[in-house]
Order: structure tokens, then sequence, then C-alpha cells
């Protein structure tokens, strides 16, 4: 469950006529907050659709880091393809400004040939990598993300994961 939150900006000016920018990241469905920017970090409770949240730093990973009853947290946020441009896969990213971008981790080009490796062979299969101070750690493969049943992809989404999975021909002997 971990989705989409959608964010919005407010300026506000204090009295020394200092302008601060926050960001508010809102949930756009019940996703994970967790206590890392991995999705097997543990799970610290769910967000309620609509709950928003500070945004204290919009991570490279498309994690965002958030301020959550006092404490740090992680919610996801993004997806990019090879070429580092928006996926438009969910409803934040649907939403996003046309030119919306985050940096490129260093290691980003290596993490797509590892997880192109890790993956060859299989139908289909989610290959989590995380790009920690400039090198890729493995984290997971996972063959149904959540379960099949992800509510914060869209349609179109869906039906375009679908179109690129091959499955192997039944040979009848």
């Amino acid at each position: 469950e971990d989705g989409s939150a959608e964010a919005s900006e407010e300026e506000s000016t204090e009295p020394e006529v200092k302008t601060v920018t926050t960001r508010t990241i809102k949930a756009t469905d019940v996703i994970n907050i967790r206590s890392s920017d991995s999705e097997t970090a543990d799970v610290l409770d769910k967000t309620e659709k609509g709950q928003e949240f500070k945004e204290l730093e919009a991570l490279a990973n498309g994690w965002s880091k958030i301020e959550y009853k006092g404490k740090t947290a992680y919610v996801k946020t993004e997806f990019f393809d090879k070429q580092w441009n928006l996926l438009r896969l969910n409803i934040r990213g649907k939403n996003a400004p046309k030119d919306f971008t985050l940096p490129k981790p260093a290691c980003m080009d290596e993490m797509f040939e590892l997880a192109s490796k890790l993956s060859k062979g299989l139908p289909y299969a989610r290959v989590d990598l995380y790009a920690v101070n400039n090198h890729p750690y493995f984290g997971e493969i996972t063959f149904f993300p959540q379960s099949g049943f992800d509510t914060k992809l869209l349609p179109e989404t869906e039906i375009l994961h679908g179109s690129k999975i091959v499955l192997p021909r039944e040979t009848t002997r």
C-alpha cells in the first residue's frame, strides 16, 4: 500500500518579510507511512484518504520524507523511466506539472542494468534497488506487488503493465 500522494505548495510571509515555501503531501488513497524510504521498512501507520502531511524533503528515489506525529517518516510518491522522464502512472504523477522532475541518482543507470539482469527470464518482476551514497543496494524481487491489487495505479497503468507481460507458450507433445 505504498501508493501516491499529491503535493501542494503554500507561501507564507513571516514578520521579518522572509518568504518560506512549504510543501504539503496529501494522501490520494490509504497508503503506508514507513520508518525509512523503502518498501521493506517498518510500517508505522496508514494514512487516511485526504490526510495531509508536511513534506520535509523530496528524495531522489521517489519517496518523500514527511513530518509524522512530531517525527520523521516516509511515503512513496514518484515513478520514472530509464531516460528519467516522469511516468504518470498514479494520481500524483498524472497531476504533476508538465516539466516536473527530480535529481537522477548517479548510479541509476547501473541500477537499471542490475534490475534487467536480475529479472531476466521472468514474465514479470519488480526489482527494488536503493541508491545509498551513490552505490546500488538490493532490496527485493517481487512477482505480485501489492498482491496484485494496487489501487493507487491508474486503470490505464494496469493495462500498460499487463500488455508488457509475455508468458511462455505451452508446448504440446
